[in-house]
């Protein structure tokens, strides 16, 4: 069952995003974004996990997009991992590749190294300082097989010429995109408390940007207000 198969138009472009786990995440969010939205348009995708399984699942296997699960637990490890994925993507033969986060772009470097002329687009989500120097060298040496590189804001994109010396001409900044679809179907409401309350989950890094809120609550003086926040971090 770790293979989701769903038939394909060979005539498109044939595409495969390659993530880590199907985790609720920005990268993963973003993806499955792709899998909603590009399906229609002259590209067949699939998407693949090169760690494991997870909790947006079932909202991949909603989308057009096939679903390839490799799972280290049940595979044997990263290598057992890569020979699975490796013989699924000799069989899709794609004309892309794109990438996201370290376990993706392992993969990507594996089989740009099978397969040269496969076109490999990794995305580049963070900034990796909080990775561990060893993983940073590692990611160095995987990103230098790649075609080009999507970075997320301009820091990133600093960062992945600075830091995993990607060249410039190969950077591409591409800013995440929100479908407000999905926030304009919410009924407006009135607020009848007396005190507001606001929340905030994510990592407590200072790239989440947490002093911003804090910064805007701090001028709401004459309104009472609690603030929540969920996460780990440094």
């Amino acid at each position: 069952n770790l293979v989701i198969k769903k038939k394909h138009n060979r005539s498109m472009i044939t595409v495969v995003h390659i993530i880590p786990r199907l985790y609720p995440g920005g990268a993963e969010r973003l993806v499955l974004q792709y899998a909603e939205e590009l399906h229609d348009r002259d590209c067949s995708i699939y998407v693949m996990s090169s760690v494991g399984d997870g909790a947006l699942r079932p909202l991949f296997e909603s989308t057009k997009a096939t679903l390839i699960i490799g799972s280290r637990e049940k595979q044997g490890g990263r290598w057992g991992v890569w020979k699975f994925l490796k013989r699924e993507l000799i069989r899709i033969k794609p004309n892309i590749i794109h990438t996201h986060l370290m376990g993706g772009d392992m993969i990507g470097y594996l089989w740009k190294r099978v397969s040269p002329k496969t076109i490999w687009i990794s995305t580049a989500h963070n900034v990796e300082f909080h990775t561990s120097l060893i993983k940073r060298i590692a990611w160095k040496i995987f990103l230098k097989k790649v075609d080009a590189v999507i970075a997320v804001s301009d820091a990133v994109a600093a960062y992945s010429h600075e830091h995993f010396s990607v060249p410039e001409e190969k950077i591409h900044i591409i800013y995440n995109g929100v479908d407000t679809k999905q926030w304009k179907k919410i009924p407006v409401k009135v607020i009848d408390t007396d005190t507001l309350s606001f929340a905030t989950i994510g990592r407590l890094e200072e790239q989440k940007g947490h002093v911003y809120a804090l910064q805007a609550l701090a001028r709401l003086k004459d309104i009472p207000w609690t603030y929540h926040v969920y996460g780990q971090g440094s």
